[in-house]
């Protein structure tokens, strides 16, 4: 389980105030909407460089409060979201 997805602590407990928990001061993000991609989709990721990566897994729905945007999405319902 990726570390920014997981929901709760060892016992299972939920962390309130939304993705990625604990770590959200530090990352200075937070993740208003996770959602899983069929197997057969894919969306792309243009960085500031202009370079563009395929993302075939997850998309989530990411608002910096403090960090610095690298990247955003180039199709869907996504697309210039960081």
């Amino acid at each position: 389980m990726h570390l920014l997805h997981r929901a709760g602590d060892e016992d299972d407990l939920c962390f309130l105030g939304g993705f990625p928990g604990p770590l959200r001061e530090v990352l200075g993000i937070w993740v208003e909407e996770t959602d899983g991609l069929y197997d057969s989709e894919t969306n792309g990721i243009r960085m500031e460089d202009g370079a563009v990566y395929a993302c075939s897994t997850m998309c989530d729905l990411i608002h910096p409060e403090t960090a610095r945007t690298l990247g955003r999405y180039t199709a869907d319902f996504y697309a210039g979201d960081p």
